[in-house]
């Protein structure tokens, strides 16, 4: 009898040991959700530069040099400056409006240009004018650059302080001390202080 009060006692106990290392690997199995992050509009913009005109391939909109203006399309599309912007990267543009396809036209070129045209909405740490109003300015040298079928990018960047996961996911390391679960910290954080305003790709050839 006393053998078999033994060995129910022994099976109690593996079947406790057993229920709670199931609960903590599930526990550890549960993936991290990111705070859902309200991005917003900026109400109003206007170019800066004197003779650009920018109008939608469709036909949608015509932004004009000096006359402020609704921005017509906005977007989730945003660069950090730990990752700015780069020739190639209207690719991410998605076929739902993130960006417009728009040609341009500029002081000293006898014909438009051809071109994508991204603005962001801003994170909610976003200030100053920036955050409040886009400014498009052109500089003659991105316009020089969009020649020989090359793609030059411009674009603004506005004050914000978002930091971001290294990871997409939070590393969660356990370990089994008296029926305890471990859980190491978050992963370590990379500061961004600038995100874009607006993004603009321009090019002598269609692109």
């Amino acid at each position: 009898m006393k053998i078999k009060v033994a060995k129910l006692k022994a099976m109690n106990i593996k079947v406790v040991i057993s229920f709670v290392a199931i609960v903590l690997i599930s526990y550890g199995c549960v993936a991290y959700t990111p705070p859902v992050i309200q991005y917003r509009d900026v109400p109003q913009g206007m170019i800066n530069t004197k003779g650009v005109k920018i109008a939608a391939v469709d036909g949608s909109f015509v932004l004009k040099y000096g006359e402020p203006f609704t921005p017509p399309v906005s977007s989730n599309l945003i660069w950090w400056n730990n990752s700015p912007p780069k020739s190639d990267s209207f690719k991410l543009c998605s076929p739902m409006g993130s960006c417009a396809k728009v040609k341009v036209t500029v002081p000293g070129k006898k014909k438009p240009l051809y071109g994508y045209l991204n603005f962001s909405k801003m994170h909610p740490t976003a200030t100053g004018p920036g955050s409040r109003s886009y400014l498009i300015e052109i500089p003659e040298r991105y316009i020089d650059e969009a020649s020989g079928g090359r793609v030059s990018v411009v674009y603004e960047w506005v004050s914000a302080s978002m930091r971001t996961p290294a990871s997409t996911s939070r590393s969660r390391k356990m370990s089994f001390l008296g029926a305890l679960a471990v859980q190491s910290a978050p992963s370590q954080s990379t500061n961004n202080n600038k995100q874009t305003g607006w993004v603009l790709w321009l090019s002598d050839v269609p692109f």
